[in-house]
């Protein structure tokens, strides 16, 4: 699972593994599978704040079998920091 932040106020990669699990789902099949993500997992380091900053707004969840993969299955997410 790869996370991205499209419209990032700091320069990023476009996408950045953030979790993975090795399946084997036969043809025609389907599963559910769950993949945490911790939301320090989520932070740029600041140099002007001297820290981690977790950025709000909109993240792209990417899902695949490898970074290189053209057609990655995408979902919005929105971080609204309270």
């Amino acid at each position: 699972m790869y996370v991205g932040k499209p419209d990032s106020k700091v320069e990023r990669q476009k996408k950045l593994l953030k979790g993975f699990e090795k399946v084997f789902i036969p043809a025609a099949r389907s599963t559910e599978l769950m993949i945490p993500v911790l939301l320090e997992d989520l932070r740029y380091y600041d140099v002007d704040k001297y820290g981690w900053v977790l950025e709000e707004g909109k993240y792209q969840v990417m899902v695949g079998p490898s970074s290189v993969e053209e057609n990655l299955q995408k979902t919005n997410v929105e971080l609204k920091i309270c």
